[in-house]
């Protein structure tokens, strides 16, 4: 009986969690095009063609102002936190970049970056 009663007990309060995060992940794994990037010296605003391309193997694919660059990404924090990697000469950065998500939805992303003094905010949509 006391094995029947753990069981159930364990059936119960089972750690199945709804996993925020992975909803997010699929929210952002996307080809996001640019509206605004807006930080302490850029003043950036999207033309037909640029992109931040989140793709499924965690690599952020940017192309805008006629740059193309890559970084590593990881979504932590339910989605809260966007923590990106520069790869420098196929070298991934061991310090990311912190942003917090403000809006991710269907059919847009904010994220910005405070760090000091420092401040920038970036605007895409589907």
């Amino acid at each position: 009986l006391f094995i029947l009663a753990l069981l159930f007990a364990c059936t119960i309060f089972s750690c199945k969690k709804s996993d925020n995060n992975s909803a997010a992940l699929q929210l952002l794994q996307h080809k996001w095009m640019i509206i605004s990037l807006n930080g302490e010296a850029l003043r950036y605003t999207g033309m037909q063609g640029d992109y931040f391309d989140f793709a499924t193997d965690n690599k952020l694919y940017r192309y805008f102002n006629n740059m193309h660059d890559t970084s590593v990404y990881n979504l932590y924090s339910n989605g809260q936190t966007l923590s990106l990697y520069q790869i420098t000469n196929g070298v991934k950065s061991n310090t990311p970049d912190n942003y917090h998500v403000g809006s991710l939805n269907d059919s847009q992303l904010i994220i910005s970056f405070s760090s000091g003094s420092i401040f920038a905010i970036d605007s895409l949509k589907r």
